[in-house]
């Protein structure tokens, strides 16, 4: 099972860069490990929002309130799809 923390500033209560998410990006890691973590823009729908490069910064910064560690946050920001999308190409 995967799950992909994506929409941000549909979900939050928050303005960017949604702070109050970081306890349920904790409870996501912990439930499912951020090897089957995900982040998605949610673009084009972001954009008006806070932008692109602003959406990406505030993962970050989620995930530092979140204590969670630079491999975790790899595996969010983009080795978990490439390994998934990467198993899926090969079967």
């Amino acid at each position: 099972m995967y799950v992909k923390f994506s929409a941000l500033f549909r979900v939050s209560r928050e303005k960017h860069p949604y702070l109050d998410l970081s306890t349920l990006l904790s409870q996501i890691v912990s439930s499912f490990g951020a090897n089957c973590v995900m982040w998605g823009s949610d673009f084009p729908f972001v954009v008006p929002e806070c932008g692109y490069k602003e959406a990406k910064e505030a993962v970050n910064l989620i995930a530092n309130k979140a204590s969670l560690s630079p491999t975790d946050l790899e595996w969010i920001m983009g080795k978990t799809a490439t390994q998934l999308f990467q198993s899926h190409s090969a079967s």
